[in-house]
């Protein structure tokens, strides 16, 4: 009687049933694709044990784990290492009798320091010639010419890396795969440079190394590591830091303008210098027929300049934002909370867009439209949230997408900006943004030995749409 009642029951209830079944299988499936899409990038790094480092490293990301080639060093050879370098830098501008700080903390002003850079011949020789580690030994390679906006570039990376020994052993790295990579090439014109062969580089931390030893690894993400892995790994008692090989991916750049049309970007902010006010945004955002460029750093193959530019207010294509809100770039130390603590980060710009994100560590280099890219940059990934065996938001979950190149990437921090996004791999995750303080120090150099002006305050300020 009771499975006849059963029955009488469910056939008096077919549709709720049906409901239900529905709704089971719509959840399984949604978290089989949630499994597959979301678990890159992970919302936690997925540690994993090395067994020659006896040293937890994070999982690289969606692409697949490090594979480590060179291990980590200890803490006072590394220390040793990152010192040699800096004097090479230090004995490099002080050749050119260009004044150099003695000693240079995570704490140091570089604008207040450059300010005090005058325009005279020795600082446009300075300018004028390449640093550059050479692959194999350990002098210096031979220097090539830059004109002067890479050459403003250079030295505004070479002294942000001095803060801190992990930056000086990864610029390290990509000056030994740079060297190696040209070393391979017939024609010696910069020009002939394949920049297919030329990997992303980017400093990781690892999540619990010995205590003796150095707790960084530089990981190269590249199709075609064979061409330099043989040649570092002959060098590996020179570097000072583990090094690890990732699987490559391409970076893309987030919107472009040609001619006026299908016109893709916005500007984040505004920078003042002097009496003067420009918009920021990409250099690649903008055709080449553009007439309202003040500033225009788009990188080359021979060189180092930000893909960034400044625009004149009147321009008829890029408007500023309702509001413009005071702001600071963000300190070393800052950025390095930002980092070790998952502290929130979004995006300001004309695009509706915005998502959630984090720094999660820094690039050094990355080859993007046909140009390596040298200059200090942050990459942020998505923030994301585990909701038991599902990964949130289920879809779009892109920091960026097409049309944010030259937004702002600013700290839930009040007024306190860290980056200009560039770009982003083919898949969304990752957005390199140009860091703020090397990328206004750039822009204050180049306006300066431009314009012929003396120090002037520098001042930015993010748009509220």
């Amino acid at each position: 009687m009771g499975f006849a009642t059963l029955l009488i029951w469910l056939s008096g209830h077919w549709q709720l049933l049906s409901a239900v079944g529905i709704a089971l299988y719509v959840s399984v499936l949604l978290v089989h694709i949630n499994r597959v899409v979301g678990r890159i990038p992970s919302v936690e790094p997925k540690p994993y044990y090395d067994e020659e480092e006896k040293t937890v490293f994070a999982e690289q990301d969606r692409l697949g784990q490090w594979s480590i080639k060179i291990p980590s060093t200890p803490d006072k050879k590394a220390d040793h290492l990152a010192q040699l370098r800096a004097s090479k830098i230090r004995r490099f501008f002080e050749s050119f009798e260009v004044p150099f700080p003695q000693t240079i903390s995570a704490e140091f002003s570089m604008m207040d320091f450059v300010n005090r850079w005058e325009d005279n011949p020795s600082t446009r020789k300075l300018f004028a010639s390449e640093f550059l580690e050479a692959s194999g030994d350990d002098r210096e390679a031979p220097r090539r010419e830059l004109d002067l906006p890479n050459g403003i570039a250079q030295a505004v990376r070479l002294l942000w890396q001095m803060r801190a020994p992990e930056y000086l052993l990864t610029e390290k790295v990509v000056d030994a795969v740079v060297s190696t990579i040209r070393a391979d090439d017939r024609d010696d014109t910069p020009s002939s440079f394949d920049v297919t062969e030329y990997p992303t580089i980017k400093l990781e931390r690892a999540i619990s190394p010995a205590d003796d030893r150095f707790p960084w690894v530089a990981v190269i993400e590249s199709g075609r590591a064979s061409r330099y892995v043989e040649e570092i790994s002959r060098q590996k008692g020179q570097f000072g830091i583990a090094i690890a090989i990732g699987a490559g991916r391409r970076v893309l750049p987030l919107g472009a303008c040609t001619s006026g049309v299908g016109l893709q970007g916005s500007t984040g902010g505004m920078i003042r210098l002097g009496d003067d006010e420009f918009l920021a945004t990409c250099a690649h955002v903008l055709s080449k027929t553009c007439m309202s460029i003040a500033l225009r750093g788009l990188s080359t193959n021979s060189g180092e300049k930000p893909d960034a530019a400044l625009l004149s207010q009147s321009n008829p294509c890029f408007k500023a934002g309702s509001y413009r809100i005071s702001c600071r770039p963000a300190a070393e130390s800052e950025i390095e909370a930002h980092i070790m603590n998952s502290i929130s980060v979004h995006k300001t710009g004309a695009n509706d867009h915005s998502r959630l994100g984090r720094v999660r560590n820094r690039a050094h280099g990355f080859k993007m439209n046909g140009v390596y890219h040298r200059f200090p940059h942050l990459e942020i990934i998505p923030e994301l949230t585990q909701a038991g065996p599902v990964v949130l938001p289920l879809w779009d979950r892109a920091f960026s997408r097409e049309g944010d190149s030259g937004s702002w990437v600013v700290s839930k921090t009040p007024g306190l900006w860290l980056g200009m996004v560039v770009g982003g791999d083919q898949f969304f995750l990752s957005t390199f943004a140009a860091d703020a303080e090397p990328l206004l120090c750039y822009f204050s150099l180049m306006y300066r030995f431009e314009t012929r002006q003396t120090a002037y305050p520098v001042e930015s300020y993010m748009f509220d749409y």
